[in-house]
Protein backbone atom coordinates (compact mmCIF):
# COMPACT_ATOMS: atom_id res chain seq x y z
CA UNK A 1 0.00 0.00 0.00
CA UNK A 2 1.47 3.35 -0.99
CA UNK A 3 2.24 5.67 1.87
CA UNK A 4 0.41 8.93 2.50
CA UNK A 5 3.46 10.92 1.40
CA UNK A 6 3.63 8.99 -1.88
CA UNK A 7 0.00 9.77 -2.59
CA UNK A 8 0.71 13.42 -1.83
CA UNK A 9 3.58 13.55 -4.32
CA UNK A 10 1.49 11.95 -7.03
CA UNK A 11 -1.34 14.43 -6.48
CA UNK A 12 1.01 17.43 -6.40
CA UNK A 13 3.59 17.15 -9.19
CA UNK A 14 7.05 18.49 -8.48
CA UNK A 15 7.89 21.42 -10.77
CA UNK A 16 11.34 22.66 -11.74
CA UNK A 17 10.97 25.54 -9.26
CA UNK A 18 9.09 25.37 -5.98
CA UNK A 19 7.14 28.57 -6.60
CA UNK A 20 5.29 29.32 -9.81
CA UNK A 21 3.10 32.34 -10.51
CA UNK A 22 -0.13 30.76 -9.27
CA UNK A 23 1.55 29.70 -6.03
CA UNK A 24 2.60 33.26 -5.25
CA UNK A 25 -0.77 34.60 -6.30
CA UNK A 26 -2.40 32.31 -3.74
CA UNK A 27 0.31 32.66 -1.08
CA UNK A 28 -0.76 33.55 2.46
CA UNK A 29 0.37 36.73 4.17
CA UNK A 30 2.41 38.33 1.40
CA UNK A 31 4.29 41.41 2.56
CA UNK A 32 3.01 44.60 0.98
CA UNK A 33 3.82 48.27 1.33
CA UNK A 34 2.51 51.29 -0.54
CA UNK A 35 4.26 54.53 -1.41
CA UNK A 36 2.55 56.52 1.37
CA UNK A 37 3.91 54.04 3.92
CA UNK A 38 7.41 54.45 2.48
CA UNK A 39 7.18 58.24 2.80
CA UNK A 40 5.86 57.90 6.35
CA UNK A 41 8.80 55.66 7.31
CA UNK A 42 11.30 58.16 5.85
CA UNK A 43 9.65 61.07 7.64
CA UNK A 44 9.75 59.13 10.92
CA UNK A 45 13.48 58.51 10.42
CA UNK A 46 14.40 61.83 8.83
CA UNK A 47 17.24 62.54 11.26
CA UNK A 48 19.18 59.41 10.23
CA UNK A 49 18.81 59.49 6.43
CA UNK A 50 21.95 61.45 5.55
CA UNK A 51 24.37 58.51 5.32
CA UNK A 52 21.97 56.54 3.14
CA UNK A 53 21.55 59.48 0.78
CA UNK A 54 25.31 59.88 0.48
CA UNK A 55 25.66 56.19 -0.39
CA UNK A 56 22.88 56.31 -2.98
CA UNK A 57 24.18 59.43 -4.74
CA UNK A 58 27.90 58.74 -4.53
CA UNK A 59 28.80 57.94 -8.12
CA UNK A 60 31.54 55.37 -8.47
CA UNK A 61 34.75 56.86 -9.86
CA UNK A 62 34.74 54.29 -12.67
CA UNK A 63 31.27 55.43 -13.65
CA UNK A 64 32.23 59.10 -13.67
CA UNK A 65 35.29 58.52 -15.87
CA UNK A 66 33.81 55.83 -18.14
CA UNK A 67 32.38 56.62 -21.54
CA UNK A 68 28.86 55.47 -20.73
CA UNK A 69 26.48 55.81 -23.64
CA UNK A 70 22.68 55.77 -23.50
CA UNK A 71 22.68 56.35 -19.74
CA UNK A 72 21.22 59.63 -18.51
CA UNK A 73 23.55 61.53 -16.23
CA UNK A 74 22.00 62.57 -12.90
CA UNK A 75 21.22 66.25 -12.38
CA UNK A 76 22.44 67.40 -8.98
CA UNK A 77 21.83 71.10 -9.70
CA UNK A 78 18.40 71.27 -8.10
CA UNK A 79 19.35 69.65 -4.80
CA UNK A 80 20.23 73.01 -3.21
CA UNK A 81 16.55 73.99 -3.50
CA UNK A 82 15.53 71.19 -1.13
CA UNK A 83 14.92 71.60 2.58
CA UNK A 84 14.86 67.89 3.42
CA UNK A 85 16.42 64.60 2.36
CA UNK A 86 13.31 63.18 0.70
CA UNK A 87 13.19 66.13 -1.67
CA UNK A 88 16.88 65.65 -2.50
CA UNK A 89 16.52 62.02 -3.59
CA UNK A 90 13.40 62.91 -5.56
CA UNK A 91 15.28 65.58 -7.50
CA UNK A 92 18.17 63.28 -8.38
CA UNK A 93 16.70 59.77 -8.49
CA UNK A 94 13.04 60.35 -9.28
CA UNK A 95 9.84 61.44 -7.56
CA UNK A 96 8.89 57.89 -6.58
CA UNK A 97 12.06 55.93 -7.26
CA UNK A 98 14.16 58.20 -5.05
CA UNK A 99 12.17 57.53 -1.85
CA UNK A 100 11.88 53.83 -2.73
CA UNK A 101 15.66 53.55 -3.09
CA UNK A 102 16.19 55.49 0.12
CA UNK A 103 13.75 53.25 2.02
CA UNK A 104 15.47 50.10 0.74
CA UNK A 105 18.91 51.35 1.77
CA UNK A 106 18.04 52.88 5.12
CA UNK A 107 15.87 50.03 6.37
CA UNK A 108 17.56 46.99 4.79
CA UNK A 109 21.11 48.13 3.94
CA UNK A 110 20.53 47.36 0.25
CA UNK A 111 21.78 49.86 -2.31
CA UNK A 112 20.00 49.65 -5.67
CA UNK A 113 21.12 53.03 -6.99
CA UNK A 114 22.56 52.79 -10.52
CA UNK A 115 25.04 55.55 -9.65
CA UNK A 116 27.21 53.23 -7.57
CA UNK A 117 28.15 50.74 -10.30
CA UNK A 118 29.52 51.33 -13.78
CA UNK A 119 27.60 48.32 -15.07
CA UNK A 120 24.19 49.37 -13.70
CA UNK A 121 21.14 50.91 -15.35
CA UNK A 122 18.34 52.68 -13.42
CA UNK A 123 15.62 50.41 -12.09
CA UNK A 124 12.00 51.14 -12.94
CA UNK A 125 9.29 51.72 -10.34
CA UNK A 126 7.74 48.30 -10.98
CA UNK A 127 11.13 46.60 -10.62
CA UNK A 128 11.92 48.46 -7.41
CA UNK A 129 8.52 47.55 -6.04
CA UNK A 130 9.20 43.83 -6.57
CA UNK A 131 12.60 44.14 -4.90
CA UNK A 132 11.10 45.83 -1.83
CA UNK A 133 8.31 43.27 -1.57
CA UNK A 134 10.72 40.33 -1.91
CA UNK A 135 13.00 41.74 0.80
CA UNK A 136 10.06 42.34 3.13
CA UNK A 137 9.05 38.68 2.83
CA UNK A 138 12.02 37.74 5.03
CA UNK A 139 12.74 38.67 8.67
CA UNK A 140 14.16 42.19 8.79
CA UNK A 141 16.83 41.33 11.35
CA UNK A 142 18.91 39.41 8.79
CA UNK A 143 19.52 42.56 6.76
CA UNK A 144 20.77 44.68 9.64
CA UNK A 145 24.37 43.50 9.40
CA UNK A 146 24.74 43.82 5.64
CA UNK A 147 27.44 46.22 4.49
CA UNK A 148 25.89 48.26 1.68
CA UNK A 149 24.78 45.17 -0.23
CA UNK A 150 23.76 45.90 -3.82
CA UNK A 151 20.88 44.73 -5.98
CA UNK A 152 21.47 46.28 -9.37
CA UNK A 153 19.87 46.27 -12.80
CA UNK A 154 22.72 45.12 -15.05
CA UNK A 155 23.09 47.31 -18.12
CA UNK A 156 20.54 46.55 -20.82
CA UNK A 157 21.71 44.29 -23.62
CA UNK A 158 24.66 42.96 -21.65
CA UNK A 159 25.15 39.79 -19.62
CA UNK A 160 27.92 38.23 -17.65
CA UNK A 161 30.15 36.00 -19.75
CA UNK A 162 28.54 32.63 -20.30
CA UNK A 163 25.32 33.55 -18.49
CA UNK A 164 21.77 33.83 -19.76
CA UNK A 165 20.04 33.69 -16.39
CA UNK A 166 17.47 36.10 -14.98
CA UNK A 167 19.52 36.85 -11.87
CA UNK A 168 22.96 36.21 -10.44
CA UNK A 169 24.15 36.47 -6.86
CA UNK A 170 27.82 37.35 -6.47
CA UNK A 171 29.11 36.63 -2.98
CA UNK A 172 32.52 38.15 -3.73
CA UNK A 173 31.01 41.42 -5.01
CA UNK A 174 28.26 41.52 -2.39
CA UNK A 175 25.53 41.95 -4.95
CA UNK A 176 22.61 40.49 -6.84
CA UNK A 177 22.60 41.37 -10.53
CA UNK A 178 19.36 41.51 -12.50
CA UNK A 179 19.55 40.89 -16.24
CA UNK A 180 17.25 41.66 -19.18
CA UNK A 181 15.31 38.36 -18.89
CA UNK A 182 14.36 39.24 -15.30
CA UNK A 183 12.63 42.45 -16.40
CA UNK A 184 10.57 40.46 -18.91
CA UNK A 185 9.13 38.12 -16.27
CA UNK A 186 5.68 38.49 -14.75
CA UNK A 187 5.59 40.47 -11.51
CA UNK A 188 5.15 37.21 -9.59
CA UNK A 189 8.16 35.55 -11.21
CA UNK A 190 10.24 38.69 -10.65
CA UNK A 191 9.52 38.44 -6.95
CA UNK A 192 10.13 34.70 -6.57
CA UNK A 193 13.37 34.63 -8.58
CA UNK A 194 14.72 37.47 -6.44
CA UNK A 195 13.49 35.74 -3.27
CA UNK A 196 15.49 32.67 -4.31
CA UNK A 197 18.67 34.77 -4.56
CA UNK A 198 17.89 36.47 -1.25
CA UNK A 199 17.61 33.02 0.33
CA UNK A 200 21.19 32.34 -0.81
CA UNK A 201 22.23 35.71 0.66
CA UNK A 202 20.67 34.94 4.04
CA UNK A 203 22.30 31.51 4.09
CA UNK A 204 25.78 33.08 3.96
CA UNK A 205 25.01 35.21 7.02
CA UNK A 206 23.30 32.62 9.22
CA UNK A 207 25.75 30.27 10.89
CA UNK A 208 25.29 27.03 12.80
CA UNK A 209 28.45 26.00 14.64
CA UNK A 210 30.52 28.30 12.40
CA UNK A 211 29.06 26.78 9.23
CA UNK A 212 26.77 28.52 6.75
CA UNK A 213 23.31 27.19 7.43
CA UNK A 214 22.86 25.70 3.94
CA UNK A 215 25.97 23.51 4.31
CA UNK A 216 25.71 22.88 8.05
CA UNK A 217 25.65 19.30 9.23
CA UNK A 218 22.11 19.79 10.51
CA UNK A 219 20.87 20.83 7.06
CA UNK A 220 22.84 18.18 5.17
CA UNK A 221 21.43 15.43 7.39
CA UNK A 222 17.84 16.36 6.56
CA UNK A 223 18.29 15.16 2.96
CA UNK A 224 21.21 12.84 3.46
CA UNK A 225 23.49 15.04 1.35
CA UNK A 226 26.95 13.55 0.81
CA UNK A 227 29.82 14.22 -1.57
CA UNK A 228 30.67 11.24 -3.77
CA UNK A 229 32.80 10.76 -6.87
CA UNK A 230 31.01 10.68 -10.22
CA UNK A 231 32.05 8.82 -13.39
CA UNK A 232 34.66 11.51 -14.07
CA UNK A 233 36.15 11.08 -10.61
CA UNK A 234 34.82 14.50 -9.58
CA UNK A 235 33.23 15.09 -6.18
CA UNK A 236 29.54 15.94 -6.51
CA UNK A 237 26.67 16.31 -4.06
CA UNK A 238 24.18 13.45 -3.88
CA UNK A 239 21.13 13.23 -1.57
CA UNK A 240 19.50 10.19 -0.07
CA UNK A 241 17.36 8.37 -2.63
CA UNK A 242 14.39 8.47 -0.26
CA UNK A 243 14.39 12.25 0.24
CA UNK A 244 11.46 14.28 -1.07
CA UNK A 245 12.22 17.73 -2.51
CA UNK A 246 10.06 20.79 -3.10
CA UNK A 247 11.33 21.12 -6.68
CA UNK A 248 13.55 19.48 -9.26
CA UNK A 249 16.05 22.33 -8.89
CA UNK A 250 16.34 21.63 -5.17
CA UNK A 251 17.99 18.31 -6.04
CA UNK A 252 21.05 20.07 -7.49
CA UNK A 253 22.95 20.56 -4.22
CA UNK A 254 22.37 21.53 -0.57
CA UNK A 255 22.48 25.26 -1.32
CA UNK A 256 19.72 25.08 -3.95
CA UNK A 257 17.80 22.71 -1.70
CA UNK A 258 17.96 25.35 1.04
CA UNK A 259 16.97 28.28 -1.20
CA UNK A 260 14.06 26.41 -2.77
CA UNK A 261 12.89 25.07 0.59
CA UNK A 262 13.09 28.53 2.19
CA UNK A 263 10.92 30.19 -0.44
CA UNK A 264 8.54 27.23 -0.22
CA UNK A 265 8.34 27.85 3.54
CA UNK A 266 7.54 31.50 2.87
CA UNK A 267 5.06 31.12 0.01
CA UNK A 268 3.81 27.48 0.22
CA UNK A 269 4.19 26.60 3.89
CA UNK A 270 1.50 23.92 3.93
CA UNK A 271 3.11 22.14 0.98
CA UNK A 272 6.57 22.10 2.58
CA UNK A 273 5.14 20.98 5.91
CA UNK A 274 3.45 18.01 4.24
CA UNK A 275 6.22 17.00 1.87
CA UNK A 276 9.12 17.35 4.34
CA UNK A 277 8.06 18.32 7.88
CA UNK A 278 11.64 18.12 9.20
CA UNK A 279 12.76 20.87 6.80
CA UNK A 280 9.69 22.90 7.67
CA UNK A 281 10.45 22.85 11.39
CA UNK A 282 14.17 23.43 10.78
CA UNK A 283 13.46 26.64 8.82
CA UNK A 284 10.80 27.68 11.27
CA UNK A 285 13.31 27.44 14.13
CA UNK A 286 16.46 28.84 12.53
CA UNK A 287 15.04 31.48 10.17
CA UNK A 288 11.66 32.52 11.50
CA UNK A 289 12.28 32.32 15.25
CA UNK A 290 9.69 29.55 15.66
CA UNK A 291 6.96 31.71 14.12
CA UNK A 292 4.39 30.27 11.72
CA UNK A 293 3.95 31.94 8.33
CA UNK A 294 0.17 31.96 7.98
CA UNK A 295 -0.63 28.38 7.04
Amino acid sequence: MPSAISNLIKSQPIHFHAIEDHHLQDAPCLSEINFDEIIHYLQENSETLKDSINDLMNESRSRVTANIKQVERPDFSQVHECKNEICAVQKVLGEKKGPMLLYLHHRYNINSSHLTNVFADPLGEQELSQIIHAVKDFPEKYFQNLQDYKIIRFRQGRVRSGLSAHTRASESKGSIELFDPWTELSEFSMRTSLSHELAHLLARHILIEDQAIDTSNQWLNLSGWKKIKDEFDELVWKPSAKTQFVSKYAKENPQEDFAESLIAFRYRPSFLKKIHPEKYYFLKEYIFNNQEVCL
